[in-house]
């Protein structure tokens, strides 16, 4: 069985694979906590979409970049 680090870190390539462009993705806890969250920062700077699953995260991008689509930002 696939351990919970390695199927997050295949799903968030996933992620990245397709809307690096547009998002800084990753994963986020809180010190203490232990539950996290999959996170999806605009690079536009624009906001930050938090969700449980990358199935989740992903449905809240689409929906994030139709209303508002992200402009074109050059990573430095």
């Amino acid at each position: 069985m696939e351990s919970e680090d390695h199927k997050r870190a295949h799903e968030i390539a996933a992620l990245r694979w397709h809307w690096e462009e547009a998002y800084h993705i990753g994963w986020h806890r809180e010190p203490g906590e232990s539950e996290g969250e999959f996170v999806a920062a605009r690079k536009d700077g624009q906001g930050t979409i938090f969700a449980p699953t990358a199935h989740d995260l992903r449905q809240a991008m689409r929906l994030d970049y139709s209303a508002r689509p992200v402009s074109a930002v050059r990573d430095e």
